[in-house]
C-alpha cells in the first residue's frame, strides 16, 4: 500500500484528454445562470454572432451545448486577461500523479 505523502513530484505527468466533449444540453434558465446574462442579452449576442446559437430539441424547445457555452465563457476570461480574446482549445489537461 502506498502512502499518498510519499509520492515524488517526478512521478507526476500531464495527461491531455483529446476525447470529444460530452454532449450535455443546457436549457435557457441554465444558460442564464451559467453566464450571468438575461434572455434578451443572450439573444442579442446570438444575433451578433458573438454567442453560440441554440440547437433545436423539438418543435417548441431549444437548448445550448454545454461545451460551447463553457468555451464562450473561457474566451471571455482570456479577453479579460489580455490574451487578445483567443478561444481556448477544447482539450482538457490535468496533472496525474
Amino acid at each position: 500500500m502506498s502512502d499518498i505523502h510519499s509520492i515524488d513530484e517526478r512521478d507526476c505527468r500531464v495527461v491531455v484528454d483529446d476525447s470529444p466533449p460530452a454532449l450535455r444540453v443546457l436549457r435557457l434558465p441554465d444558460v442564464i445562470a451559467r453566464v450571468g446574462l438575461k434572455r434578451a442579452s443572450i439573444y442579442l449576442h446570438i444575433g451578433k454572432g458573438t454567442f453560440p446559437g441554440p440547437i433545436s430539441l423539438g418543435p417548441r424547445a431549444v437548448g445550448w451545448l454545454e461545451h460551447e457555452v463553457e468555451a464562450w465563457l473561457a474566451a471571455r476570461v482570456q479577453m479579460r486577461r489580455g490574451s487578445g480574446g483567443k478561444a481556448l482549445n477544447n482539450t482538457a489537461s490535468k496533472t496525474v500523479c
